[in-house]
């Protein structure tokens, strides 16, 4: 478009007149020599107004785009969010319906759980944690009443037969029977075992077994399920001892016999090694009392406890050396042994209470101080076997000589103080006697309580 003068140029004002090239009040000046300064209508005010705007628009369109940006990246980020759950979900009850069903195919969630020998029985009992009942028996061998052994890195609990040459292994999950064992002809019954996933080189983990009337310990190797060795017990020592407990761990097994030829008798604390060109001989040995229990965590792990009921002590030796680490006096009657998975405190059972009055002493592993409340009360005779659950967060007492046999006292374990406290009381079988900790798969409870015995 042409202009055909200046003022034609010129912006107007409201209403539309004409901004003049020669307002009345004033000369006519040079539109840009500054005169115009004060004028809300000069062209610098005109174009820095302008320019405001612009810069507000831009300011705003920015923000804006910012935030819907913002907007935009949350909603894609919960929609993936969403389909990683929904496809974990997934795969994770996939899972649990493959590797945790029992036979009705009940998916079953991990937990602690018990194993306990019942003597002179044809089933150890199961313990879930989850729902604190009796949940299975296991149909196996003429007296299944040896220490179930949970052997945790291959996910099985072996069930020794004391009355024969049979172990059971079961699938700790499933609870199905995936293997049966037939021990070497000199191990006429398995009183004992334990096992290391740690110990061998390489280290593949090892069930050691201690074999009843025949003075011998057999080895197996944990993947696999082969038996490796046999040990016997040496010459001197076979014609008066007997193998009893036995603990295993990366590098040592340790082993306690006890004379019964005599009364009291006497025992010792034998040790192996589970590696090397030497492996399975004698390393060391120390003199012990006879009847001695032994509990070994892991958590420190140079330290093993042992007690006995005719020291009524609780001994914690190096397990490298032997040596005495410190010594707890004063436990009348100690026959069983265990310590919380951090071994901050250790547990131990008095066989002599006969109203269950004081049965279970509780101390600090570090100075044999009695943790606050010990002893603690039974609400049955004759505490025996003891065992912590693999959580910590229990423990679970057996009571063989009551007249109460087939009952058990579950206690719950406080972990800042190490007191304990009587969560309930069960069925277990009748001499139920050696405990074992595992991790349970127990099969939903309303389905699959029709599997209690």
């Amino acid at each position: 478009m042409a202009y055909s003068s200046y003022s034609q140029m010129m912006p107007r004002r409201p209403g539309g007149a004409k901004i003049t090239d020669s307002p009345p009040s004033r000369k006519s000046p040079d539109p840009f020599d500054g005169d115009y300064a004060d004028d809300p209508l000069s062209p610098e005010k005109y174009h820095e107004a302008t320019n405001s705007r612009r810069t507000a628009f831009v300011t705003i369109t920015t923000v804006e785009m910012f935030y819907w940006l913002l907007v935009y990246l949350l909603l894609i980020g919960l929609i993936i969010f969403g389909l990683l759950l929904y496809f974990d979900s997934r795969s994770i009850r996939k899972s649990l319906d493959t590797l945790r069903a029992d036979g009705s195919g009940c998916p079953a969630p991990i937990g602690d759980g018990f194993a306990v020998g019942v003597r002179g029985s044809n089933f150890s009992t199961l313990i879930d944690m989850e729902s604190t009942q009796q949940i299975r028996p296991q149909e196996s061998g003429a007296g299944v009443d040896g220490r179930p052994i949970w052997v945790s890195k291959e996910g099985q609990v072996w069930v020794p037969d004391s009355q024969s040459n049979i172990v059971y292994v079961y699938d700790a999950l499933s609870w199905n029977l995936i293997d049966t064992i037939t021990l070497p002809l000199t191990c006429t019954g398995v009183n004992f075992g334990a096992y290391n996933p740690e110990a061998g080189d390489p280290p593949r983990g090892q069930i050691w077994l201690s074999c009843s009337g025949s003075d011998t310990l057999t080895v197996y190797d944990g993947p696999t399920r082969i038996h490796i060795v046999t040990v016997p017990l040496s010459t001197t020592l076979a014609p008066m001892y007997d193998f009893y407990d036995i603990r295993v761990g990366k590098d040592y097994a340790v082993v306690s016999i006890t004379n019964t030829s005599s009364s009291p008798g006497d025992g010792h604390i034998i040790q192996y090694l589970t590696s090397g060109v030497s492996a399975f001989t004698v390393s060391k040995s120390r003199g012990s009392a006879p009847l001695a229990q032994i509990w070994y965590g892991g958590a420190r792990q140079n330290y093993f406890y042992v007690v006995s009921p005719v020291a009524e002590d609780l001994d914690i030796l190096d397990f490298d050396t032997l040596d005495p680490v410190i010594t707890c006096t004063g436990l009348t009657g100690s026959t069983g042994v265990v310590t919380t998975p951090s071994e901050n405190y250790v547990y131990i059972t008095d066989s002599t209470s006969t109203d269950g009055v004081g049965s279970i002493f509780g101390l600090n592993t570090l100075d044999c101080s009695a943790i606050a409340g010990s002893p603690f009360d039974s609400p049955y005779a004759f505490p025996d076997g003891i065992m912590s659950s693999v959580s910590g967060l229990s423990l679970l007492t057996t009571h063989p000589a009551s007249v109460e046999n087939n009952v058990g006292s579950l206690y719950s374990i406080d972990v800042d103080t190490g007191s304990i406290s009587l969560y309930k009381t069960l069925v277990v079988g009748s001499d139920g006697t050696s405990i074992s900790q595992y991790e349970t798969a127990c099969p939903c409870a309303a389905p699959c309580s029709n599997r209690a015995p």
